[in-house]
């Protein structure tokens, strides 16, 4: 059977969803790194008491040979706190990312569609490395909403998006003030405010890109019925013109 060619519109949203089930990859992944650090955290465990001894090498020197003990159940819970911390913060940072892509991707998707263009995927720029270059959605993002006059969730948009530019506008404060080498105790206490309303950053952003992917489809509805009107067309001829060679 052969390919089926898509048209752009469809081909467009299929990108614009699969930013989202990018996304929603790391939000599991984060997750289930939440909470598998939620299981080893010791305030929540009782711990065996139980120890053993480690003796020093044969050629240790004469000062290092003093009687060593380790409960091995509690050494395990420490080590496999600092490994699923790690991986807490690699798949927060990656979930941030993606959800932020999510987001602006669906709405560079809308203001190229309302601009009359027919892109068949989002575009992003990449860095001179092949990564995505961070400014390439961010300044989609920091650029407002694209209007959208009629659409029955425009407020519930308005919404999300304030509640993300608040986060990362927080975000940026705390970054701003990490970089100084020296913090009064004022800043100090600004950076661990700026840093916990950012916290959700992700969360936040992800649910403004469902929301932007459902006005994704509204913004193709013109689109769709004009080449649903040319298809007709196209089809209502070729049957004329069979019928006329006969």
């Amino acid at each position: 059977m052969p390919n089926r060619t898509l048209p752009w519109f469809d081909s467009l949203t299929d990108s614009v969803s699969a930013l989202g089930e990018a996304a929603r990859e790391y939000r599991h992944a984060y997750r289930a790194a939440c909470l598998a650090r939620e299981s080893v955290d010791v305030d929540r465990r009782q711990l065996h008491k139980g120890r053993i001894d480690l003796a020093p090498h044969a050629k240790a020197v004469a000062t290092e040979r003093f009687p060593f003990t380790r409960a091995p159940q509690e050494y395990a819970v420490f080590k496999l706190g600092r490994i699923y911390l790690d991986t807490e913060h690699a798949t927060q940072e990656l979930y941030e990312e993606a959800a932020l892509m999510y987001a602006a991707g669906a709405a560079w998707a809308i203001r190229r569609v309302e601009a009359g263009e027919q892109p068949p995927y989002v575009v992003f720029h990449r860095d001179s490395d092949g990564t995505f270059a961070t400014r390439s959605y961010m300044s989609v993002l920091y650029g407002g909403l694209p209007s959208f006059e009629r659409y029955r969730d425009a407020g519930r948009l308005q919404a999300a998006y304030s509640r993300l530019a608040e986060r990362l506008a927080a975000a940026d404060v705390a970054e701003d003030l990490a970089g100084e080498e020296f913090l009064a105790d004022h800043e100090a206490s600004t950076m661990r405010e700026a840093q916990d309303v950012a916290r959700d950053t992700g969360d936040v952003a992800y649910a403004l890109g469902e929301l932007l992917e459902g006005a994704v489809h509204f913004s193709l509805i013109g689109a769709k019925q004009e080449h649903e009107r040319a298809r007709v067309a196209a089809a209502r001829a070729g049957a004329a013109e069979q019928q006329a060679e006969r």
